[in-house]
């Protein structure tokens, strides 16, 4: 429903509410923070079917997301790997999450997945090798 003050998106045509500097949908920023009022017999009757059909344009990410960023960068710290290696995991999946959940404004998918890809190696490595040496340490200690 249309609300005084509301205006649609002149990029995807979804309804800005009044004073958004910003599109919701789409993230384009509008003329100013004020929309100019539109009245509902302004509009067209098929802008909900239009934006429905048109295809959403691709907004140019401009933010590197720190999440995404730190999970590579913990996934190289070689101290105390499995603290740094479950650090970069959890820090790599909040990353993708919010780089899928902002609609193309945030940038860094590549480097979450290399980190959870590093971090994932590493961890494998460090199971495979130090439990086995722990385990055969400790049966020889009794």
């Amino acid at each position: 429903m249309l609300q005084e003050g509301d205006a649609p998106c002149g990029n995807c045509g979804r309804q800005i509410p009044a004073g958004d500097k910003f599109c919701r949908n789409c993230g384009r920023p509008t003329k100013g923070s004020v929309i100019v009022a539109r009245s509902a017999t302004a509009l067209p009757e098929n802008v909900a079917a239009a934006s429905a059909a048109a295809p959403r344009p691709r907004v140019q990410p401009t933010t590197l997301c720190a999440s995404a960023y730190f999970c590579f960068i913990f996934s190289l710290i070689p101290f105390i790997p499995a603290l740094s290696q479950i650090t970069s995991i959890v820090l790599g999946i909040k990353g993708l999450k919010r780089i899928s959940q902002s609609n193309g404004i945030l940038r860094g998918k590549g480097f979450a997945v290399a980190g959870l890809v590093i971090s994932t190696v590493t961890m494998l490595l460090l199971v495979v090798t130090v439990v086995p040496v722990l385990i055969v340490s400790f049966l020889k200690s009794k």
